[in-house]
Protein backbone atom coordinates (compact mmCIF):
# COMPACT_ATOMS: atom_id res chain seq x y z
CA UNK A 1 0.00 0.00 0.00
CA UNK A 2 1.31 3.52 -0.90
CA UNK A 3 0.73 6.55 0.87
CA UNK A 4 1.34 9.90 -0.01
CA UNK A 5 2.07 13.14 2.27
CA UNK A 6 1.58 16.15 -0.44
CA UNK A 7 2.83 19.61 0.43
CA UNK A 8 4.52 19.25 3.58
CA UNK A 9 7.66 21.44 4.79
CA UNK A 10 9.83 19.01 4.76
CA UNK A 11 12.98 19.23 7.67
CA UNK A 12 15.41 16.27 7.30
CA UNK A 13 19.06 16.78 8.79
CA UNK A 14 20.48 13.60 7.66
CA UNK A 15 19.77 14.45 3.95
CA UNK A 16 20.26 17.88 3.82
CA UNK A 17 16.72 18.57 3.73
CA UNK A 18 15.79 22.14 5.24
CA UNK A 19 12.30 23.44 5.42
CA UNK A 20 11.41 22.22 1.63
CA UNK A 21 8.09 21.91 0.56
CA UNK A 22 7.78 18.56 -1.32
CA UNK A 23 5.68 15.26 -1.48
CA UNK A 24 6.54 11.92 0.45
CA UNK A 25 5.52 8.56 -0.37
CA UNK A 26 5.60 5.72 2.46
CA UNK A 27 5.56 2.01 1.80
CA UNK A 28 5.04 -1.06 4.17
CA UNK A 29 6.33 1.95 6.97
CA UNK A 30 9.38 2.80 5.26
CA UNK A 31 9.87 6.13 2.68
CA UNK A 32 10.34 5.39 -0.18
CA UNK A 33 11.20 7.60 -3.52
CA UNK A 34 8.42 8.76 -5.76
CA UNK A 35 6.85 6.38 -7.86
CA UNK A 36 6.82 6.50 -11.51
CA UNK A 37 4.13 8.71 -13.19
CA UNK A 38 0.92 7.07 -13.52
CA UNK A 39 0.90 5.53 -10.15
CA UNK A 40 -1.70 6.33 -7.55
CA UNK A 41 -1.31 6.36 -3.85
CA UNK A 42 -3.82 4.44 -2.07
CA UNK A 43 -4.07 7.17 0.67
CA UNK A 44 -3.46 10.92 0.16
CA UNK A 45 -2.87 13.68 3.21
CA UNK A 46 -2.59 17.14 2.18
CA UNK A 47 0.08 18.18 4.84
CA UNK A 48 0.35 22.00 3.33
CA UNK A 49 1.18 24.16 5.80
CA UNK A 50 2.94 21.76 8.14
CA UNK A 51 6.01 20.78 9.45
CA UNK A 52 6.89 17.27 8.35
CA UNK A 53 10.21 15.91 10.56
CA UNK A 54 11.14 12.71 11.79
CA UNK A 55 9.76 12.18 15.69
CA UNK A 56 11.94 13.22 18.58
CA UNK A 57 13.51 11.38 20.95
CA UNK A 58 14.01 12.75 24.14
CA UNK A 59 16.62 11.16 26.33
CA UNK A 60 16.80 12.76 29.25
CA UNK A 61 13.00 13.35 30.94
CA UNK A 62 11.75 12.48 34.10
CA UNK A 63 8.73 10.95 32.93
CA UNK A 64 7.53 8.28 35.58
CA UNK A 65 9.25 6.49 38.49
CA UNK A 66 9.41 8.11 42.47
CA UNK A 67 10.91 11.41 41.62
CA UNK A 68 7.95 12.22 39.70
CA UNK A 69 4.95 10.90 42.13
CA UNK A 70 6.87 12.95 45.01
CA UNK A 71 6.59 16.43 42.63
CA UNK A 72 2.76 15.83 42.09
CA UNK A 73 1.98 15.24 46.06
CA UNK A 74 4.31 18.41 46.62
CA UNK A 75 2.62 20.50 44.12
CA UNK A 76 -1.25 19.37 44.10
CA UNK A 77 -2.05 23.15 43.17
CA UNK A 78 -0.70 22.73 39.99
CA UNK A 79 -2.98 20.17 39.22
CA UNK A 80 -5.68 22.05 40.50
CA UNK A 81 -4.93 25.24 38.55
CA UNK A 82 -4.42 23.04 35.02
CA UNK A 83 -6.77 20.98 34.56
CA UNK A 84 -7.09 19.40 30.97
CA UNK A 85 -10.44 18.54 29.93
CA UNK A 86 -10.98 15.14 27.91
CA UNK A 87 -11.59 15.79 23.94
CA UNK A 88 -13.43 13.34 21.29
CA UNK A 89 -9.98 11.59 20.73
CA UNK A 90 -8.25 12.18 24.06
CA UNK A 91 -8.78 11.62 28.29
CA UNK A 92 -8.52 14.49 30.69
CA UNK A 93 -5.20 15.07 33.11
CA UNK A 94 -4.10 18.06 34.82
CA UNK A 95 -0.76 19.90 35.37
CA UNK A 96 1.94 22.10 34.16
CA UNK A 97 4.98 21.90 36.12
CA UNK A 98 4.29 18.56 37.24
CA UNK A 99 1.92 16.97 34.69
CA UNK A 100 -0.22 13.48 34.80
CA UNK A 101 0.64 10.70 32.67
CA UNK A 102 -1.94 11.46 30.45
CA UNK A 103 -1.00 14.95 29.74
CA UNK A 104 2.81 14.39 29.61
CA UNK A 105 2.19 11.97 26.40
CA UNK A 106 -0.47 14.30 25.02
CA UNK A 107 2.48 17.37 25.10
CA UNK A 108 5.46 15.27 23.85
CA UNK A 109 2.85 14.28 20.95
CA UNK A 110 2.32 18.09 20.60
CA UNK A 111 6.01 19.00 20.49
CA UNK A 112 6.87 15.82 18.06
CA UNK A 113 8.38 13.58 20.08
CA UNK A 114 7.60 9.83 19.52
CA UNK A 115 10.13 8.20 22.70
CA UNK A 116 11.01 9.42 25.93
CA UNK A 117 13.17 7.80 28.31
CA UNK A 118 13.15 7.97 32.44
CA UNK A 119 17.05 9.07 32.59
CA UNK A 120 16.94 8.11 36.69
CA UNK A 121 14.78 4.44 37.37
CA UNK A 122 15.78 3.69 40.76
CA UNK A 123 15.71 -0.61 40.56
CA UNK A 124 13.60 -0.28 43.55
CA UNK A 125 11.19 1.97 42.45
CA UNK A 126 10.99 -0.30 38.85
CA UNK A 127 7.50 -1.38 38.80
CA UNK A 128 6.03 1.96 39.49
CA UNK A 129 7.48 4.01 37.20
CA UNK A 130 6.80 1.67 34.58
CA UNK A 131 3.16 1.90 35.91
CA UNK A 132 3.46 5.33 35.28
CA UNK A 133 5.05 4.96 31.73
CA UNK A 134 2.24 2.68 30.58
CA UNK A 135 -0.05 5.28 31.73
CA UNK A 136 1.35 7.64 29.37
CA UNK A 137 0.34 7.91 25.74
CA UNK A 138 0.95 7.81 22.31
CA UNK A 139 4.69 8.02 22.77
CA UNK A 140 7.51 4.97 23.42
CA UNK A 141 9.01 4.67 26.74
CA UNK A 142 11.97 3.29 28.15
CA UNK A 143 14.15 3.97 31.78
CA UNK A 144 17.87 3.68 32.71
CA UNK A 145 18.42 2.20 36.32
CA UNK A 146 20.39 4.50 38.41
CA UNK A 147 23.27 2.45 40.30
CA UNK A 148 25.44 5.34 40.66
CA UNK A 149 24.58 5.26 44.89
CA UNK A 150 23.01 1.79 45.21
CA UNK A 151 24.26 0.23 48.79
CA UNK A 152 24.86 -3.35 47.69
CA UNK A 153 26.56 -2.45 44.40
CA UNK A 154 29.19 0.51 46.19
CA UNK A 155 29.63 -2.53 48.77
CA UNK A 156 31.20 -4.53 46.15
CA UNK A 157 33.20 -2.09 44.53
CA UNK A 158 34.63 -1.02 47.96
CA UNK A 159 35.72 -4.78 48.98
CA UNK A 160 37.49 -5.49 45.48
CA UNK A 161 35.12 -8.19 44.58
CA UNK A 162 35.69 -9.94 41.38
CA UNK A 163 34.72 -8.53 38.10
CA UNK A 164 32.58 -11.16 37.27
CA UNK A 165 30.36 -10.36 40.43
CA UNK A 166 29.75 -6.93 39.61
CA UNK A 167 29.04 -7.58 36.28
CA UNK A 168 26.62 -10.39 36.94
CA UNK A 169 25.13 -7.78 39.72
CA UNK A 170 24.59 -4.93 36.71
CA UNK A 171 23.08 -7.31 34.60
CA UNK A 172 20.67 -8.75 36.93
CA UNK A 173 19.78 -5.19 38.33
CA UNK A 174 19.08 -4.44 34.41
CA UNK A 175 16.97 -7.92 33.67
CA UNK A 176 14.95 -7.41 36.94
CA UNK A 177 14.16 -3.83 36.31
CA UNK A 178 13.54 -4.12 32.94
CA UNK A 179 16.02 -0.92 32.67
CA UNK A 180 17.35 0.11 29.15
CA UNK A 181 20.54 0.89 29.99
CA UNK A 182 22.89 2.02 33.34
CA UNK A 183 22.86 5.75 34.60
CA UNK A 184 25.75 6.47 36.94
CA UNK A 185 25.44 10.17 37.82
CA UNK A 186 27.63 11.27 40.79
CA UNK A 187 28.87 8.03 41.74
CA UNK A 188 28.53 7.57 45.62
CA UNK A 189 27.61 10.90 46.26
CA UNK A 190 24.24 10.89 47.68
CA UNK A 191 25.62 7.76 49.65
CA UNK A 192 28.19 9.69 51.28
CA UNK A 193 25.80 12.35 51.80
CA UNK A 194 23.44 10.05 53.75
CA UNK A 195 26.08 9.17 56.63
CA UNK A 196 26.42 13.08 56.72
CA UNK A 197 29.65 13.49 54.25
CA UNK A 198 29.67 17.40 53.32
CA UNK A 199 32.60 17.82 51.01
CA UNK A 200 35.08 15.23 49.33
CA UNK A 201 38.91 15.65 48.97
CA UNK A 202 39.31 14.52 45.22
Amino acid sequence: MLTRLRGGKVYDPAHGVDGEVRDLFIRDGHVVAPPPGGVKASHEYDLSGTVVMAGGIDIHTHIGGGKMTIARMLLPEDHAAHPVASGRTTRSGSGLATPSTITTGYRYAEMGYTACFEPAMLPLNARQAHMEMADTPIVDKGAYALLGNDDFFLRLLAEGREQTLINDYVAWTLETSQALAIKVVNPGGISAFKFNQRMLDL
